[in-house]
């Protein structure tokens, strides 16, 4: 999703997978975002009482690592995830949820056996991994 609104309740993510990032979800919203990142977002997340469970983002050749397993925002997007369990993602960086240059919010969830599995140096983040520019 690209600069616009996703609400998701009492769902199921199951064995998804990205070729980069976000196995399950990606959301993306103003690339000329500036700080403070989501004064207002341009890409909106809400969700609620969910299951992720062993997705992932497989490297498909490319020479950066795979981020976030289940869910990626970047760029004004803001992710908000109540009530939710995330287990068995994983990706090179960020098992399961990333963001860059975005907020991420995550209350009275579960983040069990994700994994970053990056050999490289860089497999930072085994639940979540949160990025900003240089």
């Amino acid at each position: 999703m690209r600069n616009s609104t996703l609400r998701v309740a009492d769902s199921l993510f199951e064995n998804n997978t990205a070729g980069w990032v976000g196995g399950a979800i990606y959301g993306y919203g103003a690339f000329s975002c500036t700080t403070p990142y989501c004064a207002a977002p341009a890409a909106d997340l809400l969700v609620v009482r969910s299951r992720f469970s062993g997705n992932s983002a497989a490297n498909t050749a490319l020479a950066a690592a795979t981020q976030a397993g289940a869910i990626h925002v970047e760029y004004c997007a803001r992710l908000r995830l109540f009530h939710s369990i995330l287990e068995d993602n994983r990706a090179e960086s960020a098992g399961a949820v990333q963001g860059f240059l975005a907020t991420v919010e995550i209350y009275d969830s579960v983040l069990r056996g994700n994994r970053a599995t990056w050999t490289g140096g860089l497999g930072a983040g085994g639940a979540v991994g949160v990025q900003s520019s240089p």
